[in-house]
């Protein structure tokens, strides 16, 4: 792997203008490859450490389904970024999740390979407790058209032996999650340290978006406790909302696997009609 020194980003290509990935990097186009610079309202020292790790540790991830770093971008010598595989032909997680075209049976089969590469990610053994994907949601997967895969992209927002805390999307805007105990906040920025309880979350509410067809870490309490009724009255399997309102109780939450979403019945429409 090697880094790629730079003197400006003058004569780059910006890749998709306009989407400034929540105003903490940009994305250039670079011989093939795909480099994310982060603005210099970024936390750069965090980023570059880990992505340094990430680097360091690439021989103990042998997850093909990681879009990891290849090498540092250093601008004037400065850490900027990293580039990365770029894959052109390719479908946004989330744009299949929330269509209303695609079929559960495949939006389900898609959070599989999702929670497969999350407990992957868990499961090296050189890295246990210390590896985290952390920022769990659907913008941060991709669809492989070519390879029928589902890739993890943005690996800067993910936990790896000691980094900063971040901002997990679905946990960050939902304040009952603050205060819980299993949710531990670093108190030095208010952000939640990423752990299995934290994975498992994020999951669960992906699972929750997409069988409610809206965005559910914008609801009160009072209303995700009603759609796990109204699930319930649909039919869906008791051990699938069980782990569904462990999200939200404080208590360790059992474990999503990927067996349990074969339990939802695919040719059931659970989305709302209504907000509850």
């Amino acid at each position: 792997m090697a880094n790629l020194h730079l003197q400006s980003t003058k004569n780059l290509r910006l890749y998709k203008s306009g989407s400034n990935l929540a105003s903490e990097a940009k994305l250039y186009k670079y011989r093939g490859e795909l480099l994310k610079l982060f603005l210099d309202t970024t936390n750069i020292a965090n980023k570059k450490y880990i992505v340094t790790e990430l680097i360091k540790n690439q021989k103990y991830i042998d997850i093909p389904n990681l879009v990891l770093p290849t090498g540092k971008v250093l601008i004037n010598n400065q850490f900027k970024g990293y580039r990365m595989p770029f894959y052109e032909n390719y479908v946004n997680i989330a744009e299949i999740l929330f269509d209303s075209k695609a079929t559960l049976d495949f939006k389900i089969f898609i959070l599989k390979e999702v929670l497969k590469i999350i407990l992957a990610v868990e499961a090296i053994p050189e890295l246990k407790n210390n590896f985290f994907l952390g920022d769990i949601y659907g913008n941060n997967f991709i669809w492989d058209i070519d390879k029928h895969l589902v890739r993890a992209v943005d690996m800067d927002g993910i936990f790896i032996n000691g980094s900063q805390a971040q901002i997990a999307f679905h946990l960050g805007i939902n304040s009952p999650f603050a205060t819980m105990m299993k949710y531990p906040q670093d108190k030095t920025n208010g952000h939640l340290f990423f752990n299995h309880n934290t994975s498992m979350a994020c999951f669960g509410i992906m699972l929750i978006n997409t069988l409610a067809g809206t965005f559910a870490p914008y609801w009160e309490n009072s209303s995700f406790w009603a759609y796990l009724a109204h699930l319930s009255s649909m039919g869906l399997s008791t051990e699938v909302l069980e782990h569904l309102a462990t999200i939200y109780l404080e208590k360790e939450p059992n474990d999503f696997y990927p067996e349990l979403l074969e339990q939802i019945d695919g040719s059931k429409d659970y989305r709302l009609t209504r907000m509850l």
